[in-house]
């Protein structure tokens, strides 16, 4: 089990004073379910759940999408309260196992956290 705990206070719009990060199969009831590091191959879905706590918002986030080096996916996030929930997903193919990266970024692109996990046999 792996969570990310980290401060990311060069949001612009918002300040996020902290944040927890877990990639993870499901979410119910606004949490994470299962969350790990590496995911059969028949999962389907990968979600990137995060909580993050603001002191300032409106914030925006995005989080950029890598299999084996080669972006597949950008999703912008609007951070609208003090303490969010808040989570996205790529819907995973058989075939992509390997090697993901999720880039945590700011609305102008500069880079808060890099994330990983594999997608195993």
């Amino acid at each position: 089990m792996v969570v990310y705990l980290f401060s990311i206070s060069q949001l612009k719009a918002g300040e996020v004073e902290n944040e927890k990060l877990v990639f993870c199969p499901g979410v119910e009831n606004n949490e994470p379910v299962n969350h790990g590091e590496s995911f059969a191959s028949d999962t389907g879905k990968i979600y990137l759940w995060m909580n993050v706590t603001s002191g300032n918002v409106p914030a925006q986030v995005k989080h950029l999408w890598y299999y084996e080096g080669k972006k597949m996916s950008e999703v912008d996030l609007d951070i609208k309260y003090a303490n969010t929930r808040t989570w996205n997903y790529k819907t995973i193919m058989p075939e992509w196992k390997g090697s993901w990266e999720v880039d945590v970024v700011d609305a102008e692109g500069k880079l808060i956290k890099k994330v990983d996990f594999k997608i195993e046999n």
